[in-house]
């Protein structure tokens, strides 16, 4: 089945482009269907002609860490979680470490129905001190999952606490907003 999904996309992109003019307004319906006929899935992001050779590289050139991530976002757009988990394990087995890389395939494994497996990846990533503020809220929404509320609530006031230092920053005041709205989610549900 891999194998046919790798041809279909092999085929179905070259006739999506053409090498002089990129692709202003895909049919992704269509492209979809081609792809997961099983499901009707509309991606709202253009696929520019380079954008299409990358992924179309990646199925020659497996090697590539930059490419194999590429196709896996490819994948988790189109919502094929499982997919996702395996171009960016390919990518973490070529270039292993990448904290960010490694935060999309916990991502994924929590989004195809694998919380427990998230949360190993995450704490990991924490134990090393290579998690993000973004990657945190990730890890106790797994918590909250996986029923461990109580280390839900500790990580997502510790964040919080972590946020306030940084306000000015308007990004940071915003997931700092979206942590306390979690915590009083969590603060309700006991």
């Amino acid at each position: 089945m891999r194998a046919l999904k790798a041809t279909i996309l092999v085929l179905a992109l070259p006739l999506m482009c053409t090498a002089d003019v990129p692709l202003k307004k895909p049919n992704w319906q269509t492209f979809a269907s081609v792809f997961r006929p099983e499901k009707s899935i509309t991606v709202k992001q253009e696929l520019s002609y380079a954008q299409a050779q990358s992924y179309v590289k990646a199925l020659q050139l497996p090697e590539d860490p930059d490419t194999l991530r590429k196709i896996a976002g490819f994948y988790f757009h189109l919502g094929d979680y499982n997919e996702g988990a395996r171009w960016y394990r390919r990518a973490l087995q070529v270039q292993p470490g990448d904290a960010q890389v490694t935060a999309w395939y916990a991502e994924c494994l929590h989004h195809a129905g694998s919380p427990k497996a998230a949360l190993l990846v995450l704490e990991a990533l924490a134990e090393q001190k290579q998690e993000t503020p973004v990657t945190a809220v990730l890890r106790a929404e797994v918590y909250y999952v996986t029923e461990k509320k109580e280390a839900c609530k500790k990580l997502l006031t510790q964040l919080y606490n972590d946020l306030e230092k940084l306000k000015e920053d308007p990004g940071m005041a915003l997931l700092r907003q979206h942590v306390a709205h979690n915590l009083g989610v969590i603060n309700r549900t006991k």
